[in-house]
């Protein structure tokens, strides 16, 4: 697989990755992911763990919803809490 396909893996950095030899994942896992980061930083070590399969990105859970709320712009106006459940129904 030529590191051009690998996520996150723009056209200046497959230059520099050209610029030392890895063209393709295999080039790659024949390095250790510290020479990767010494050559490239943060990216490097990016580039060795997908070259590995692994998955580099972080994910986060979607923080939790506190609060919920609904516009109405029919011209309606609710008196009361009956009248609320009795749209919502």
């Amino acid at each position: 697989l030529p590191t051009a396909s690998l996520p996150q893996v723009g056209r200046a950095l497959v230059a520099k990755l050209q610029e030392r030899g890895l063209e393709r994942c295999r080039d790659v896992r024949s390095y250790g992911k510290w020479q990767l980061r010494e050559w490239f930083g943060a990216k490097g070590e990016m580039v060795w763990a997908n070259a590995h399969g692994e998955d580099f990105a972080t994910t986060t859970q979607p923080a939790q919803r506190k609060t919920m709320s609904a516009e109405i712009n029919w011209g309606v106006r609710l008196q009361d809490r009956a009248g609320a459940l009795q749209l919502l129904a």
